[in-house]
């Protein structure tokens, strides 16, 4: 299995400096191989998991 690092640091820099995330995230989907896009929808719920955590920690 590919290791989730590589992508989730360059979903964390998409996220954090793009000005249309969806669309850069979508392009970056649409040109990995089918193993690659495994893994990397793996760390896009991990950095949904990760927001989540944050949102709820600055909330409460």
């Amino acid at each position: 299995m590919t290791t989730l690092a590589p992508f989730s640091k360059e979903i964390e820099t998409i996220l954090r400096s793009s000005p249309r995330p969806e669309v850069d995230l979508f392009q970056y989907y649409v040109v990995k191989s089918a193993e690659n896009r495994e893994a990397y929808v793996a760390a896009l719920i991990g950095a949904l998991l990760v927001e989540r955590k944050r949102c709820e920690h600055s909330a409460g």
